[in-house]
């Protein structure tokens, strides 16, 4: 008697942990970002603030899409075909192209949750400081 329900325990124990598994697995594959329409995103770095605009023409011309672009840190967002980067080789305006791994801080459904709603929210205005003007 004793053993049967040491048994039941751990068959019990068994199914919660391959429903947990399975439910984990799930959620992973749903939560990944889909990848843009063009295929990857990459990343490029230009050598300097000259190379930027020459960097920006090549990416275009190479058949990416800018989708951000960061003057200050010379660095473009592009999405791109897999063959990209092997086409930005040999530019001598690059210093480096990455793939650019999108991670996502919080899932969009609990965004409401952490934040907020926007009809809960409201902006105080509490005029100009004394001495400001």
């Amino acid at each position: 008697m004793f053993a049967n329900k040491h048994r039941l325990v751990l068959l019990g124990l068994i199914i919660v942990m391959m429903a947990l598994a399975l439910s984990f697995a799930s959620a992973s594959t749903l939560d990944a970002a889909a990848p843009p329409a063009q295929g990857h995103r990459f990343i490029l770095v230009a050598k300097s603030d000259g190379d930027y605009n020459a960097l920006r023409e090549e990416a275009l011309k190479a058949g990416g899409k800018i989708l951000r672009e960061m003057s200050a840190v010379k660095m473009l967002v592009v999405a791109a075909p897999a063959n990209f980067k092997d086409a930005l080789k040999s530019s001598t305006h690059v210093e480096g192209v990455v793939p650019d791994r999108i991670e996502r801080l919080i899932r969009p459904e609990m965004q409401a949750e952490f934040f907020g709603t926007t009809e809960l929210r409201k902006r105080i205005n509490l005029g100009t400081p004394q001495g400001l003007n």
